[in-house]
């Protein structure tokens, strides 16, 4: 098959490549975002049974797409791509709830964004917790853990760093079950919880010493640490807390949870009154904050090479050959 990559012009077209690609890889499933003009009008694209809209989704042409991407696509813009989803989703309140692929560019560059500030670094280097002292294990580096499930038990191991993303070993991740929680096939770098609260990124950290802890990341706009939904210990499940110790391989009784809540509104940290953000699960469920702020998201993004940001042949290879 012959594609015109001639017609594929300007920055946004080359955004939506990077974030249609990026949805596929990383979130495991096709991005709602509006198919450009362009895509149509190289080949890439091609109208499916019922649907309305153009869609790209066959293998040559992901695949293709993806050369062409990283043939063509410079740091600085693809930097501005991540920085404006984190910074609009929150600074401009907007509703990414449903609808039009916003909410996975968010997810996208959140997950991202994460993989580059956790570069070997400490948990408490990455987040803002909220009291006195961070939890002792938040001193350790920590990775992304990716999780295998085989007859109905899980193991984790560590996701390289994303300065070595061609190590990375992604699959599509399932529709929620009953729990709400996604479930892996294979190895996956994260869960996501979608079932009872729209905007909560579930994903599982190794911090050394034979501990993983869930980070329950919230990007709510709403930018209220007091009102926000952390719905884990007293979720409508009651084995919905068993699950997420049963996936970090632990106890219940030594499941810990990070309830992180996104903000780009510097004013809303320096006046949050932290003792209101604290509850009985204070010790095993601490909370932080991660900071988005424009200066700090470049700062961080600077620092990793473009060709760990873009979307990879072989990952996407990885990713094609273990879907039904």
């Amino acid at each position: 098959m012959f594609f015109k990559f001639e017609k594929l012009q300007g920055s946004d077209v080359r955004r939506w490549a990077f974030f249609h690609l990026s949805t596929f890889t990383l979130l495991g499933r096709i991005s709602p975002l509006k198919v450009p003009d362009e895509a149509l009008a190289a080949g890439l694209a091609h109208m499916t049974t019922g649907a309305s809209t153009p869609v790209v989704d066959e293998p040559l042409a992901l695949l293709a797409l993806t050369n062409w991407l990283r043939q063509t696509a410079k740091a600085d813009e693809v930097a501005g791509w991540i920085q404006t989803a984190l910074q609009d989703s929150h600074d401009t309140r907007q509703d990414i709830h449903h609808g039009g692929g916003d909410r996975e560019c968010v997810e996208v560059s959140l997950i991202l964004y994460l993989a580059a500030r956790l570069e070997k670094q400490p948990l408490a280097d990455v987040l803002d917790f909220v009291g006195d002292v961070p939890p002792s294990w938040a001193s350790n580096p920590a990775f992304f853990a990716g999780l295998v499930e085989a007859n109905d038990d899980y193991t984790s191991s560590r996701i390289p760093p994303l300065s070595e993303r061609s190590r990375w070993t992604t699959f599509p991740i399932a529709a929620p079950d009953e729990s709400g929680l996604s479930t892996a096939r294979g190895q996956a770098m994260y869960c996501l919880s979608v079932k009872y609260v729209s905007n909560l990124l579930l994903a599982l950290l190794d911090v050394g010493d034979d501990r993983r802890v869930w980070l329950a990341i919230l990007h709510d706009s709403s930018h209220d640490m007091e009102k926000a939904s952390f719905p884990y210990t007293r979720h409508p499940n009651a084995d919905f807390p068993d699950l997420l110790a049963k996936t970090s391989g632990v106890a219940l009784d030594n499941l810990r949870i990070v309830r992180v809540l996104v903000t780009g509104n510097s004013a809303f940290i320096r006046n949050l009154h932290l003792h209101n953000a604290l509850d009985s699960d204070e010790l095993t469920h601490p909370a932080a904050i991660l900071r988005l702020d424009g200066h700090r998201i470049q700062e961080t993004l600077e620092k990793v090479d473009l060709s760990n940001i873009l979307p990879q042949p072989k990952e996407l290879e990885k990713m094609l050959m273990s879907m039904d």
